[in-house]
């Protein structure tokens, strides 16, 4: 079985009228059952038996005409054998015409299925409108047909290579303004393609990623980060790098460390710590001017200072003094001792205090005491106060004065230190040639420096 095709009479009329500036519209297609004789086709204006319209899928300009594609579906009616295709067509407001006809050459033609037998059959028909351009042609294309799979694949994929190819050769933007937009798929409405605002894009990324401007410790994040002690202070008011603190920590994590720092002058021991003062033989504001104290320091403030010292005595053991330096009592304060050496003849400063004012301590040697008699001796003390107790008395036979039953009495005036001893003491407790001394304990009417600190 072969297919013939013509241009009929009405369709070369058309075609002879059809003069540069007129469209030619080819508007429908149809298929039917039966033949014609082929000399008898030229000046058919319809098909034999009409049965269906059919589809124009496509058209497609060849040399010389126009290659149309035309598809058949089964009707809900009765099957049929398919003989004949008609292409219909019109000239400006003229009514249409059939202008090209097809038919089998034999009468067994294409058999048509029923609906309800094979609903999915789909016969495709390609016929050649064999005829030069004149005019301007419009092809009625039915957009409800039904298309093969291979058709619809070589749509889409000449679609894409068209998409492809525009996206290839469009021309570059490097930068996006806030009003740029970008296409997107909406999977919330039926797969839309809608429109986002760069500036919206933005937004939603800098909820998820750091923007680049930003730094950490001057670091930009374009990369990543790496932070070390140098890069990190030690608090938000203190701007000391880790590094640089922790390599001024005590040595060894012992607290203020394990050696102290020689320095010669303890007036400048103002950072915590511990000092030694007098390594190399200097004394400069030390107790008693004399060099071998260790020296602790605790600093609250640059202005707020405590030095405690320690040192050891030939044969007096562990003795300590402490001072403080205080910008609200007038830089440093005298030391004060905490355990006093009470060398005879030493005026000793005491951390003590009495109702607000410093206590002082200092042994006087006393001398030989009488047997019933009464003995005045100058205690060297000027300014003297409150006189608050005799911290000890003894003679150098290591009898205690204070209680004795042969001492009288030991007083303290502004001058001097007066003992009265009973005859008892003489001929039980001394010879009248025995060495004694006397520790008092006192107050100043007049304080040189600060006595609360």
């Amino acid at each position: 079985m072969a297919w013939i095709g013509i241009i009929t009479n009405n369709g070369n009329d058309l075609l002879t009228r059809w003069v540069e500036g007129k469209t030619l519209t080819v508007t429908r297609a149809a298929a039917g059952q039966g033949r014609v004789d082929p000399a008898a086709m030229l000046a058919q204006a319809a098909l034999v038996n009409e049965k269906q319209a059919a589809s124009i899928i496509s058209n497609t300009p060849v040399d010389k005409g126009q290659r149309l594609k035309l598809q058949v579906t089964p009707q809900s009616e009765a099957g049929y054998s398919l003989n004949q295709f008609g292409v219909w067509a019109r000239l400006e407001d003229e009514d249409e015409k059939m202008i090209a006809l097809f038919q089998t050459d034999t009468d067994i033609g294409v058999e048509i299925p029923s609906k309800a037998d094979m609903p999915d059959f789909v016969y495709t028909f390609y016929g050649l409108l064999a005829f030069s351009n004149q005019g301007t042609l419009h092809i009625t294309v039915d957009p409800s047909t039904m298309i093969t799979l291979d058709t619809m694949n070589a749509a889409i994929g000449a679609a894409v290579a068209t998409r492809e190819e525009s996206i290839k050769n469009a021309e570059k933007k490097n930068d996006l303004a806030d009003g740029d937009s970008v296409a997107i798929v909406d999977s919330a409405d039926s797969s839309k393609t809608k429109r986002v605002l760069w500036s919206t894009i933005k937004s939603a990324l800098s909820k998820i990623y750091v923007p680049l401007t930003r730094k950490i410790n001057s670091k930009s994040l374009s990369s990543d980060v790496t932070l070390t002690g140098a890069d990190i202070q030690v608090s938000r008011t203190d701007n000391t790098k880790i590094d640089a603190a922790l390599s001024n920590k005590a040595p060894g994590g012992y607290g203020l460390g394990t050696a102290a720092t020689n320095i010669p002058d303890l007036n400048d021991a103002t950072k915590n710590g511990w000092y030694m003062n007098g390594a190399g033989g200097e004394a400069v504001h030390a107790p008693d001017n004399v060099p071998g104290w260790l020296v602790l320091v605790c600093a609250y403030a640059d202005e707020i200072v405590f030095q405690t010292a320690y040192r050891y005595g030939s044969d007096e053991g562990l003795i300590s003094a402490r001072r403080s330096h205080h910008y609200l009592f007038g830089g440093w304060q005298p030391w004060e001792w905490i355990t006093p050496q009470m060398v005879p003849g030493i005026e000793y400063r005491t951390v003590k205090r009495d109702h607000g004012k410093v206590v002082y301590e200092k042994t006087v040697q006393t001398g030989a005491l009488p047997a019933g008699g009464t003995k005045s001796i100058a205690h060297g003390v000027s300014d003297i106060g409150l006189r608050l107790t005799i911290r000890c008395a003894f003679d150098n036979d290591g009898n205690n004065l204070v209680g004795n039953p042969g001492i009288a009495g030991i007083l303290v005036d502004q001058d001097n230190i007066i003992i009265t001893t009973t005859a008892e003491y003489g001929t039980s407790y001394g010879d009248g040639t025995s060495n004694s001394w006397v520790s008092i304990a006192y107050t100043k009417n007049t304080i040189s420096g600060a006595s609360n600190i």
